[in-house]
Parts: structure tokens; C-alpha cells; sequence
């Protein structure tokens, strides 16, 4: 299943939050004194009259019995809060990251249709949740003022007929205020669970998503003459949509292969497929003439450096998004690596040179600039095995020309494996 962004780091951020706060204050606030308050008050009014405390405290049960049956949908409503939100955050998301689009194509009136949208469906799945909360709370009331009325009224009979003094009774009453009032905590403190129960059910969805394999064997040590094969490779991302069928060849060290094909063809899945992204396919993917299913994929990618089209950068400084290829390399090798890229001489024309922050995915390179970039990245890992997936498609020609001569230095003793749109690329 397909997760905006925005909602994941709504999941994240939000609902760990929410959780957070409610275990710190509610649960440990609540039950640091609340049971001993219970079990001290109870046996003080026992102490007084059993009967009158039996009297006063069976009406409590009962209302919290309708409590209850009003307070279980808070769980579900919650759960909705949450994912409404997490929707509003996705259509904000999707706004700021494309705002420029939105203001080419005159999308003010569609998106803020949308918009308005997402913000009334939070205002609404709140109240609703609001009002539920309020009739289990308003409901929770009674359990604090009928005992005390029980213990007035009943308690005034029972002095009348000489069972209790009035003395007795003030004591009785000014003991029941604050164990009702503990008892009304504890209550309150359900209802907070079991809207926070919605909110943990909305965030175990994305922590019960299934991990990455961590097993697999380093079988770096034990190189072989064919370093990726694959045979008879079938892989779908939809069931009965198959993107690769019966895929079969041969990659041998020291050579460089080139996969050329149009788009959806399936050739950025052949790199997935190798780095070991998805393990749901059928076949074999031997690397180094060991099935890729028995790698440790830590150890398989540390045999891999890749350089892609789109080119990913941390809003970081020039210097830390190099280093991300080594991240034991000295200042000095991170230079070396920029300069042997082309990166070294744009890279300078910055006030503040590698110090230089490169934006939110890279904004404020140009794209010949994240390319080399990222090729400098990529010979600071200095890696035996080269990904590349069309490197130079989207260019200009003076960009392009540095990108390739970067290119041909990166390639140098390496095995590497190429696609692209076009075989004119490729030459």
C-alpha cells in the first residue's frame, strides 16, 4: 500500500506525541496516588459504616457501566482524527513542494477545494470525537454527585435515628470527596486511553509494516568472474502486471553493459532488483555468483555505488553530502573525490566554498551541479560495482560534457552496468 510522505511523518511526529505526553502525565500522574487514595478512603468510610459506604458506592458501578458502552467508539473516532489529519498533511506537503506548479497551471481553485476539504474533514472528525468525549465525561459526573447526595440524604436519616453522629457524618463526607474525586480521575483517564488506543492503532500500522532482512552472509571475500546474473527474473509490482518476465544475462568483472529500453520498461527495477530493494520476485539474482537472497545487503551495497537521474540531496553542506559515499573520509579525500568529479572548480565559485548549504533536495545547485555531485559521492565509495540509470538524460550539453568525462574517470576498473531511454546516450 502506497503512504504519502506527509503522512508517515505525521504518524511519526504526531501520534508518538500524543502518546508521549499522555503516558508521562495521565498514566503517571494518575496512578502514582490514585490507588492508595482509593484503598485509604475506602477503609476509613468502612470504618464509619460499612452500610452507608455500600450504599454510596453501588451507584458508581452502574454509571460507569453506561460510561463505558458510550466511551468505546472514542477508540475508532480517534483513529479517524488521525488519519484526517494525516491527510491535511499530505495536500500541505504536496503544496509547498510544489507550489510553482500550482501557480503555472492556475491550480489555486482546484487545490483550495481540496484544502478546505481535508480542514473540515479534521474539524469534523474532532467534534465528533469532542462530543463523544463530553457525554462520557458529562455521563462520568453523576458518579461524583449522586454518592455525595446519597451520603447527605441517607446520612441524615441514619443521625436522626442516633446510627451515626454528625460529627461522624461530616467525617464520612469530607472522606468521600476526595476518593469520588479519585474515582472521577480514573474514569477521565479512560476515556484519555482509549482515545490515545485510536491514535496507537493509527501509529502500529506503520510500525508493524514489515522490516528490511538484517541475515544473509559477506561473501565480499570470495570474488567470481560473473559479478551479476540473472536468470529467468520475474517481478511485478501489481499482481498480473508483470514488469519483468523471464529475464536472463550475464554481467562479467571489468565489463561495462549497457540495458536500453522506454520508460516502464522496467530497467530502474533490474538496479532495485540488484541492490536488493524487493526479494518478492521469482527467479535467480546471483551477485558474485552467490543468490542475492543469501547476502548480508549491507555488505551486497557496500559492493555498489550508484548515480541516478534524479539526484537526491540532504539540506546539508557540499562537504557532509560527498561524504555520505565514506563517511570516514578526511576533508582532503572528499576534495580529491570532488575534484576528480569536475565539482571542485563550481564548487569554489561559492562564498563558502564546501561549507556551502545546498537547500532542501538540493535547490540551490543546478542539476549538471548534484549530478557531479553525486559523482563524487559515488568515488568516494569507490565501490568495485557501477549503477548507473540515466546519469545524463535530463542536461544540458556543457552540463553533460562534465558529467561524462566525470563519468569515464568513475568507470575506470570498474564493472558497470548502464541504462537509458536512448542507445544514443549510451554511445
Amino acid at each position: 500500500m502506497i503512504k504519502h510522505t506527509a503522512e508517515t511523518i505525521s504518524r511519526l511526529a504526531n501520534d508518538i506525541d500524543s502518546l508521549q505526553e499522555f503516558y508521562s502525565d495521565s498514566i503517571a500522574g494518575i496512578w502514582s496516588f490514585v490507588p492508595s487514595m482509593l484503598i485509604s478512603s475506602t477503609w476509613l468510610l468502612c470504618s464509619i459504616d460499612p452500610l452507608l459506604t455500600l450504599i454510596c458506592g453501588s451507584i458508581i458501578p452502574v454509571i460507569w457501566f453506561f460510561v463505558g458502552k458510550i466511551s468505546i467508539p472514542i477508540g475508532d473516532a480517534s483513529k479517524n482524527v488521525q488519519k484526517s489529519i494525516a491527510e491535511y498533511n499530505s495536500y500541505l506537503r504536496d503544496f509547498l513542494e510544489g507550489i510553482h506548479i500550482y501557480i503555472a497551471f492556475a491550480m489555486k481553485k482546484i487545490f483550495a477545494s481540496k484544502f478546505e476539504k481535508a480542514c473540515r474533514d479534521v474539524v469534523e472528525e474532532s467534534l465528533k470525537m469532542s462530543r463523544m468525549r463530553s457525554k462520557a465525561i458529562g455521563l462520568n459526573i453523576f458518579s461524583f454527585i449522586i454518592p455525595q447526595a446519597l451520603a447527605y440524604g441517607i446520612g441524615g436519616i441514619f443521625v436522626v435515628n442516633g446510627r451515626l453522629t454528625i460529627g461522624q457524618l461530616v467525617i464520612f463526607a469530607n472522606v468521600l470527596f476526595p476518593l469520588l474525586n479519585s474515582i472521577r480521575q480514573l474514569s477521565g483517564s479512560w476515556a484519555d486511553f482509549l482515545t490515545q488506543s485510536g491514535r496507537a492503532q493509527h501509529l502500529y500500522e506503520l510500525l508493524d509494516s514489515p522490516e528490511e532482512r538484517a541475515d544473509g552472509e559477506d561473501f565480499t571475500d570470495n570474488p567470481h568472474d560473473t559479478v551479476i546474473e540473472f536468470e529467468n527474473v520475474r517481478y511485478s509490482y501489481v499482481d498480473g502486471n508483470p514488469v519483468l518476465t523471464d529475464t536472463s544475462f550475464k554481467i562479467c568483472e571489468g565489463k561495462k553493459v549497457a540495458l536500453v529500453g522506454s520508460s516502464g520498461s522496467g530497467k530502474t527495477t533490474v538496479h532495485k532488483l540488484i541492490l536488493g530493494y524487493y526479494d518478492n520476485y521469482g527467479g535467480i539474482i546471483r551477485f558474485y555468483d552467490k543468490d542475492i537472497r543469501e547476502w548480508n545487503l549491507k555488505a551486497l551495497r557496500n559492493q555498489v555505488s550508484v548515480v541516478t537521474q534524479e539526484v537526491y540531496l540532504f539540506c546539508d553542506t557540499i562537504m557532509e553530502n560527498i561524504r555520505l559515499g565514506n563517511p570516514q573520509a578526511s576533508d582532503e579525500e572528499v576534495i580529491n573525490a570532488a575534484k576528480a568529479a569536475y565539482a571542485h572548480d563550481f564548487i569554489m565559485e561559492f562564498t563558502d566554498g564546501y561549507k556551502t548549504l545546498v537547500g532542501e533536495r538540493g535547490m540551490k545547485l543546478s542539476g549538471g551541479q548534484r549530478q557531479r555531485i553525486a559523482i563524487a559521492r559515488a568515488m568516494l565509495k569507490n565501490a568495485p560495482v557501477l549503477l548507473l540509470d540515466e546519469p545524463t538524460s535530463a542536461l544540458d550539453t556543457k552540463a553533460e560534457y562534465y558529467v561524462q568525462k566525470a563519468l569515464e574517470r568513475l568507470e575506470e576498473g570498474k564493472t558497470v552496468f548502464i541504462t537509458a531511454h536512448r542507445l544514443s546516450t549510451i554511445i
